[in-house]
């Protein structure tokens, strides 16, 4: 058998040289990096095209409709609706108003501006 460190001459591939397992040629990072460019390039994309969104602004975004959402369902419709509540006897015509009511403040927030929303 032929001496260890000729072990190009043994496999048939002479000139050629093959690294050690687990090192990283120049090939693999040209590849790697091709690789990643294409990535953010698709990626770019995506967000032009709105497919992709800031998470961290999403976020943001829902926290602060789910405590504008809080704040109306608890705080201020009650507050509105209970003087014409007292009135009524009907359990038909209560299930209607409240129901309305909800739809409207419901209506009212989703029509919100951005700029209100961060204001709020």
């Amino acid at each position: 058998m032929p001496p260890a460190e000729d072990q190009s001459a043994v496999s048939g591939d002479a000139g050629i040289h093959h690294p050690l397992p687990g090192t990283v040629t120049y090939a693999d990072v040209k590849i790697r990096e091709s690789k990643a460019k294409a990535e953010k390039l698709e990626m770019e994309n995506a967000v032009r095209r709105g497919e992709l969104i800031d998470r961290a602004g999403a976020e943001r975004a829902a926290f602060q409709y789910g405590r504008i959402l809080q704040k109306s369902l608890v705080d201020v419709l009650p507050s509105k609706m209970s003087m014409e509540l007292a009135a009524m006897t009907d359990p038909w015509t209560i299930e209607c108003f409240i129901r309305d009511q909800i739809r409207q403040e419901l209506n009212s927030i989703s029509d919100m501006q951005e700029e209100d929303v961060e204001r709020a």
